[in-house]
């Protein structure tokens, strides 16, 4: 029988052999934290050891380990960072300097636009990472997400700059409007209540702040069709 702690050797050795040829797998861009190997592997190794403990296979178990690691959601999202401290980078400024490199090898540069014209947001947006406790799975079903030391796990969130209703930027005086949050869905470890073992899976955390709008005319209905 094989220990918990030789297992959760065997994942620490195997986190520093993934991370020198898990970047260049498949072409896949990977948005790869600290942690998240890390928290990937213990969740997948404490998963073994509680199916497979008394099967006298669960080496070939642990030797599908790197397939399970390289197939993992988690290691695909730029809005996920497992670590201790919060990273520092804007993973949209990130996106928008690879875009712009794009452009520029694709667009002649005669064709490139000379002018730009200002914008604003439609609703004033906040942007950073955040560590998340409680939230919400694809079924409505309340969630904890598993912060362990060392591998907290921190999402990159949109939040409405204003806590209070405010009106959209820029909307026709003929429509009331307002500014709301509204949920997107990242890849995290968590658990839900009554249940012992965590899982990964889809909750819900801030994505943007969106408008919302509504005609301030009332439509009114001739007497004869009352």
């Amino acid at each position: 029988m094989i220990s918990q702690v030789k297992i959760t050797t065997l994942g620490i050795i195997l986190v520093s052999i993934i991370q020198i040829w898990l970047p260049n797998v498949a072409g896949h861009k990977i948005h790869l934290s600290d942690g998240t190997l890390k928290l990937i592997i213990r969740s997948y190794v404490n998963d073994l050891l509680t199916k497979y403990q008394p099967d006298p296979n669960l080496r070939s178990h642990l030797h599908k380990m790197s397939s399970h690691v390289v197939n993992h959601p988690a290691l695909y999202q730029k809005r996920l960072y497992i670590g201790s401290e919060p990273p520092t980078h804007d993973p949209e400024i990130e996106d928008d300097q690879s875009s712009m490199m794009v452009m520029k090898r694709k667009v002649p540069k005669e064709e490139t636009p000379t002018e730009q014209f200002p914008s604003e947001e439609i609703c004033p947006t906040n942007r950073q990472w955040e560590q998340i406790n409680k939230t919400h799975d694809l079924y409505d079903n309340e969630v904890e997400v598993i912060q362990e030391e060392g591998m907290t796990q921190f999402i990159y969130t949109y939040r409405c700059s204003s806590n209070k209703a405010s009106s959209c930027v820029g909307i026709s005086p003929l429509y009331n409007s307002e500014c709301t949050e509204r949920n997107g869905w990242v890849y995290m470890l968590h658990k839900k209540p009554g249940d012992e073992a965590p899982q990964w899976g889809y909750v819900a955390a801030p994505h943007h702040c969106a408008c919302k709008i509504q005609p301030k005319l009332e439509v009114t209905v001739p007497s004869s069709e009352r």
